[in-house]
């Protein structure tokens, strides 16, 4: 089994590469470009939620605005969770970020991508 550190390292490039070429990914697609077996999905939310914590700590957009459902084709109600989110759309707890997302919460997420894509130069 791989460790949360371990993970961290092989995520962490691939979406800083998709966020150059301006690209979103799936999770089970970040899983598998990661060199990942699909049946650890444990931590296909966690990792990228705890990249983009430490992207924000360094004042940069969060990275996991890119990684999305392949249904619903955003990222999970995790990432409302991030420390970033307007308190008004905040989710603080399991429950909530099952919750399918409002307009409102899909315009957040629009706005988190483009800036990701901005900060690693997608977008002039």
């Amino acid at each position: 089994m791989v460790t949360i550190a371990e993970a961290k390292a092989r995520v962490y490039p691939v979406l800083i590469s998709l966020a150059r070429a301006g690209k979103k990914v799936t999770y089970g697609e970040l899983w598998k470009m990661a060199g990942f077996n699909p049946r650890w999905r444990r931590y296909m939310g966690q990792i990228p939620g705890e990249i983009s914590e430490v992207e924000l700590a360094h004042h940069h957009p969060p990275l996991s605005a890119i990684v999305i459902n392949e249904n619903s084709k955003y990222p999970g109600g995790g990432f409302l969770g991030l420390d970033c989110t307007p308190a008004e759309l905040k989710r603080n707890n399991k429950k909530e970020y099952a919750k399918p997302l409002s307009d409102e919460d899909k315009a957040y997420v629009t706005l988190q991508q483009e800036a990701v894509w901005k900060h690693w130069g997608a977008i002039p």
